[in-house]
């Protein structure tokens, strides 16, 4: 999961350049998205790292809501899909 929200899902969730619901894909792969900004409060990285523990937390959640009741490789399938079409956007 953490794989996925650092090349995927920040830019899916935050990216500028999308629309209400989709962001877009400018920080794609957290390209443009560690650029230092003077003006900032909180600097990109540690924003990013914060969301990041909750997109683990709540796949870990997911997980031991079924556990030992599927087998891993579906388990994984399902927790990737349902990471970059439920979580992400909202």
């Amino acid at each position: 999961v953490s794989v996925l929200w650092l090349f995927f899902g920040y830019t899916i969730a935050f990216g500028p350049d999308g629309n209400d619901f989709v962001g877009g894909s400018s920080k794609l792969w957290l390209q443009n998205a560690v650029d230092i900004d003077p003006t900032a409060t909180l600097p990109e990285s540690l924003f990013i790292t914060f969301q990041c523990t909750f997109a683990i937390i709540t796949a870990a959640i997911i997980t031991g809501s079924f556990a030992e009741r599927m087998r891993f490789g579906p388990m994984l399938i399902f927790i990737s899909i349902w990471h970059l079409i439920v979580y992400c956007p909202l």
